[in-house]
């Protein structure tokens, strides 16, 4: 399964990849920002991405629309990462399209469960 990891904090970025890889999925791609993530799902096939609410180039909700109007994100699972204080804000990225979102910190348990859950594996 190919991940990308957008998050524009790199030490959440890079705990989340590690976890990632702990749980068993090698082909991780990280990316700094909207931008350069939207740049990489146009160059590449993606199974899942986990966007970062904190994207300071694009909104998030705006991000989960442009990848949702791409022939390749149009049905990819994505999965949004939250801090508590973000709640009220998911509910715009899922009514863009958004499958779920995760609490940050994510355990590599909790992580890797919801991505099972979204992917059905």
């Amino acid at each position: 399964m190919k991940i990308l990891v957008v998050d524009p904090m790199a030490p959440s970025r890079t705990l989340t990849c590690h976890n990632l890889k702990v749980s068993g999925y090698d082909d991780v791609t990280p990316a700094n920002d909207g931008q350069s993530a939207l740049q990489l799902l146009n160059d590449q096939s993606f199974d899942l991405a986990v966007i970062d609410w904190h994207l300071t180039d694009i909104s998030p909700p705006q991000m989960v629309k442009q990848i949702r109007a791409s022939q390749s994100g149009a049905k990819m699972p994505l999965l949004m990462s939250v801090k508590e204080t973000d709640l009220s804000h998911v509910t715009e990225a899922l009514k863009e399209g958004a499958n779920g979102y995760i609490m940050q910190p994510a355990s590599i348990g909790a992580l890797a469960e919801k991505i099972a859950s979204l992917c059905n594996t």
